[in-house]
């Protein structure tokens, strides 16, 4: 039972590395997230339950850009919500720059939803 679980795994993360070319990344403090970052109590429990802080932060660019820089760039677009959660759910890359974002294929439309919209929420 154990070694099926191992093999699971092992299969999972080589099948989320393949395909892309090998390079050196630039080592990348990540911290988790805090409240601080000024999302509600909901949104919080967004960010935590998908990993989101591990590329995001409200105000600062990791892996990812900011919440803010996302705001800013689809300010007054009137399809920001449903174009951020397909973007959410579905992954991408080339928008940002080089790194892709990671799909969610399992997120719940309406949790896409809720977090794109607190994304275009920031100041």
């Amino acid at each position: 039972m154990k070694l099926t679980a191992i093999l699971i795994i092992c299969a999972a993360f080589i099948a989320c590395n393949s395909g892309q070319p090998e390079k050196p990344e630039e080592p990348v403090a990540v911290m988790p997230a805090t409240s601080s970052d000024n999302a509600s109590t909901d949104e919080f429990a967004l960010i935590k339950k998908y990993d989101c802080a591990v590329c995001h932060r409200k105000d600062e660019k990791l892996q990812g850009p900011s919440y803010i820089d996302v705001a800013q760039k689809y300010k007054g677009r009137n399809d920001a919500v449903a174009y951020l959660s397909k973007k959410i759910i579905e992954g991408g890359s080339g928008v940002w720059g080089e790194v892709p974002m990671n799909a969610h294929p399992g997120m719940p439309q309406s949790d896409a939803e809720d977090l794109a919209k607190y994304i275009l929420s920031t100041k």
